[in-house]
C-alpha cells in the first residue's frame, strides 16, 4: 500500500486495522511505514494485536519507521490495530508507504483479509 502524499512540517494521525491469517504452523508478518524525504519524521506507533478467539496478545509502542515483526497463530485470523501520530520534518512534500510481508519466507501465503484499512488524517 503506497502513495499517500504528506505536506512538509505537518502533523498526521494514522489509524489502521490489518486483518491477516495464514495456515502455516508458525506464521508472522513484518511491516513498516516508510517516508520518502529526510529528515523524515518523528512519531509513535501503537500496536494492539487481537485474535479471532478474542485474546489481546500485546500492546507495543514503537517509532513510526521501525520495522515490526509480529508472530501470528497458525490458521487463526489476527487483527493488528495500528494507531500512530506522525510529524513530518522535511521541507519538501513526502510520500508515505506502508510495506508488509512474511518475515519467514514460506510458500503458503499470509493473507490480507477483507475489511482491512489504513486511514491517514491531516491534523
Amino acid at each position: 500500500m503506497a502513495g499517500w502524499i504528506l505536506d512538509p512540517n505537518t502533523i498526521y494521525v494514522i489509524k489502521a486495522a490489518i486483518h491477516v491469517t495464514s495456515s502455516i504452523s508458525t506464521p508472522d508478518i513484518k511491516f513498516s511505514f516508510q517516508i520518502s524525504q529526510s529528515p523524515a519524521s518523528d512519531g509513535e506507533l501503537s500496536i494492539t494485536k487481537t485474535t479471532a478467539g478474542g485474546a489481546i496478545t500485546g500492546f507495543v509502542t514503537t517509532g513510526i519507521s521501525v520495522t515490526r515483526i509480529e508472530p501470528l497463530i497458525g490458521g487463526e485470523a489476527t487483527t493488528l490495530v495500528l494507531n500512530a501520530n506522525l510529524l513530518t520534518h522535511a521541507t519538501l512534500e513526502s510520500t508515505l508507504d506502508f510495506q508488509w510481508a512474511q518475515n519467514t519466507s514460506n510458500a503458503t501465503p499470509t493473507v490480507l483479509g477483507a475489511g482491512s484499512y489504513i486511514e491517514v488524517i491531516k491534523a
